[in-house]
């Protein structure tokens, strides 16, 4: 079950420091929050960047009783990716790491996460339609690093992408249906694959 990271849609000091660091690897970090943005028990916004003050990427997350948090972002160039946060993690700031991640049934996808602090990693998500609509419509995140197997429920977050979408649209002036494509090297996806078939101990 998920818990929303926030009270009365309002993100806490912490959760929104973790938003704004979400994008830190472009040139330009995002920084202030210039917009709300709610669906079920998920709450973020739209962020501008530190040094020219435009539009950067809308965020939204939500807690879940693990005690980590489960991040989605849009950016103004239609570029999407997930991240996640713990307070107990400790990894080495700019590491890449390999995992796997599976919606449902569907294929694992292999690729790295990026640690933007010690306690948050990136994946940059490919910029694909059947993957955008996997997120939309799932029911069960399962993500695969090391030897663990974090599952995380995907209620409500069909709403919430769709609402990324059209606020990173909003706030960058242009209409999209959905993430726009980029030059970063796509994941490699397993097809007849399961996270299972790799649990851990």
């Amino acid at each position: 079950m998920i818990r929303s990271y926030t009270q009365k849609g309002r993100l806490t000091a912490a959760a929104l420091a973790v938003t704004t660091a979400l994008l830190a690897a472009s040139p330009s970090a995002s920084a202030g929050k210039i917009s709300d943005l709610s669906s079920g028990a998920w709450s973020g916004g739209a962020f501008t960047n530190a040094h020219t003050g435009a539009f950067s990427h809308c965020a939204a997350n939500a807690k879940y009783r693990s005690g980590v948090a489960l991040y989605f972002a849009v950016t103004g160039a239609r570029q999407w990716s997930m991240a996640f946060s713990a307070k107990h993690w400790r990894f080495e700031r700019g590491q890449k790491y390999a995992v796997q991640y599976q919606v449902d049934d569907g294929p694992v996808i292999h690729t790295d996460a990026i640690a933007k602090s010690a306690a948050l990693m990136q994946v940059h998500l490919p910029v694909n339609g059947r993957v955008f609509s996997r997120f939309q419509h799932g029911t069960t995140l399962k993500v695969a690093s090391g030897r663990k197997v974090m599952r995380f429920a995907l209620t409500g977050a069909g709403p919430m992408l769709n609402k990324l979408v059209r606020c990173a649209s909003h706030h960058a002036g242009a209409a999209e249906s959905g993430p726009r494509s980029s030059s970063r090297k796509a994941p490699v996806a397993r097809t007849g694959a399961r996270l299972t078939d790799v649990s851990y101990r």
